[in-house]
């Protein structure tokens, strides 16, 4: 493991990592100061009330934010009256795929304009400064060797990444007992966790199963999967019920559903054809989670964002898309776009937010009803250093403890500043997303003494994100499908209706859900909207 490298792109420079040039940088990109590290942070509200920075373009002042000129905030909105022009494409949506679509459309020559409804650009993607000068991200963050398309994007840029942190004993807690063990949970690679051989059995041949029937189904088309419909038509939870015989089995099947890159939803609630898509597309044995990002992996935006510039429009939720025979026209607020494609880029749950004259087909309509947000709650405690690391352990825990389902070691290489992100995820992160922010943090940090001792419920700095209380968003990781959607309406989800298209990571056919199928997602409708300019 190696310190952080020199500064450079998408790396704070020596000396910028103050705590109170931190404090100043969290008060500019995201309205609100950074609470001191002897207080708790500020509620989700006032952090993610919205990144603003203005582009350069407009001969605004630049930040420099991890040595880089952060410039998501784009022009302002224009004025109702304003008359807007015409582009050859319009996007709805700033987000990782929109942005990369605007990216290769313009480097093709064209003119675009990219529609934002938040402050920033970013998404599912965004960061914050955190004390010791480092970064958190809010949203995504790990990335893996086979996800090549972000890790180009991320090369491209100048992004640079480091393993992330897995040295040492990972702690398991189950049944009211805690364990350490060496190696991954799961798919058990290593020493397995302290429970009997009947029940890591049962474990490993369930996954097995899931393993075996996700490489018959076609990842563009699940609904032609040989036993689509029969698949499709019962929930995880009862294919659960016939194909495990301990409760621990079904604890691990459970936990991928619930923290997994594609999941954040309960058994109950989703397809099992869609579960067997999700592990073929998307497959937790190709280790998704090996590296982050110096800087954090919220810089990626606004850096394209900065090289388009005034292309990006923030504050500018689309609120109808005309789609006529001859182009495409997106209705702001503040005015209208004409282009002669369009590219609606958000979760589809978002763009069901949107009129569009004339109506969607029936299945497209019908789809973007059936297709919920995962309800995912993210939480980072933030220490002057990983302590954890001193005593033998690698930051990374799971088990079944009241509210934390899963925590992973998100520091940098130095330890300074030590950061464990967790995940509360399903049914639990609703009820705790009702619950005060005072509520939410002893909840969690009852459960992070649990795991790593009393040191642990005594963080610098602690953030919890609700993603789905977030108005254009409405939850993470991604979406999911629910019994009988894959088969009755999945057919509707990629193709374009007459001059416009789809895109966002739901729309991968390769690593949904994470960065890299967005990465994809973008670079794909471009290219099919090139084929016609």
């Amino acid at each position: 493991m190696t310190e952080s490298p020199p500064p450079g792109p998408g790396v704070p420079e020596a000396g910028a990592g103050s705590q109170p040039e931190a404090e100043a940088a969290a008060e500019r990109v995201f309205g609100t100061p950074a609470e001191p590290a002897s207080k708790p942070a500020a509620p989700r509200r006032q952090f993610l009330a919205g990144a603003t920075v203005v582009a350069g373009a407009l001969g605004a002042r630049q930040l420099r934010l991890g040595g880089r000129p952060d410039t998501s905030r784009g022009r302002p909105g224009p004025s109702p009256a304003r008359v807007l022009g015409r582009v050859d494409v319009a996007i709805a949506g700033g987000g990782l795929a929109g942005l990369v679509a605007a990216r290769a459309l313009v480097r093709a020559g064209h003119s675009v304009v990219v529609l934002e409804a938040r402050h920033r650009v970013g998404g599912r993607m965004v960061r914050r400064p955190v004390i010791e000068g480092g970064y958190a991200d809010l949203g995504g963050q790990w990335v893996g060797p086979t996800q090549t398309a972000i890790l180009a994007l991320a090369d491209e840029l100048g992004v640079r990444r480091f393993p992330s942190y897995h040295d040492g004993r990972s702690v398991f807690y189950y049944q009211g007992q805690r364990s350490t063990f060496v190696g991954s949970f799961p798919p058990f690679r290593g020493e397995p966790p302290d429970v009997s051989p009947r029940e890591l059995r049962d474990a490993k041949q369930a996954l097995a199963k899931i393993d075996l029937l996700s490489a018959q189904v076609p990842t563009r088309a699940p609904w032609r999967a040989p036993h689509a419909h029969r698949q499709d038509s019962e929930t995880l939870a009862s294919w659960l019920t016939r194909n495990t015989s301990t409760s621990f089995g079904r604890f691990v099947i459970t936990q991928q559903a619930l923290i997994g890159g594609t999941g954040a939803f309960e058994p109950a609630d989703v397809s099992f054809l869609h579960v067997l898509f999700a592990n073929a597309a998307a497959p937790q044995a190709q280790d998704p989670e090996t590296d982050l990002f110096y800087g954090a992996a919220g810089q990626i935006p606004p850096i394209i964002a900065s090289a388009l510039g005034d292309r990006v429009v923030l504050q500018s939720p689309v609120r109808v898309i005309e789609n006529g025979p001859s182009g495409v026209t997106m209705i702001t607020d503040g005015g209208s776009y004409r282009a002669r494609f369009g590219i609606v880029a958000m979760p589809p749950s978002c763009a069901a937010q949107i009129s569009f004259d004339p109506a969607l087909p029936a299945r497209r309509l019908q789809l973007v009803q059936r297709t919920p947000m995962g309800s995912l709650l993210k939480v980072l405690a933030v220490y002057p250093t990983a302590f954890w690391r001193d005593e033998g352990l690698s930051g990374t825990a799971t088990g079944d403890l009241p509210t934390v389902q899963f925590v992973a070691d998100s520091s940098p290489p130095s330890g300074r500043p030590g950061i464990l992100a967790s995940f509360i995820a399903g049914t639990r992160a609703v009820e705790l997303g009702m619950a005060s922010a005072a509520q939410r943090r002893r909840a969690v940090l009852a459960d992070f003494a649990g795991y790593f001792g009393r040191r642990a419920a005594r963080p610098a700095q602690f953030i919890d994100v609700n993603w789905p209380a977030q108005p254009w968003t409405g939850g993470a990781f991604t979406a999911y499908l629910p019994p009988g959607v894959w088969t009755g309406y999945g057919p509707a989800l990629r193709p374009p209706v007459g001059r416009l298209h789809w895109a966002g990571t739901e729309t991968a056919t390769r690593w949904p859900g994470f960065f890299d199928g967005a990465v994809r997602s973008g670079e794909d409708v471009a290219g099919a909207i090139l084929s016609h300019l």
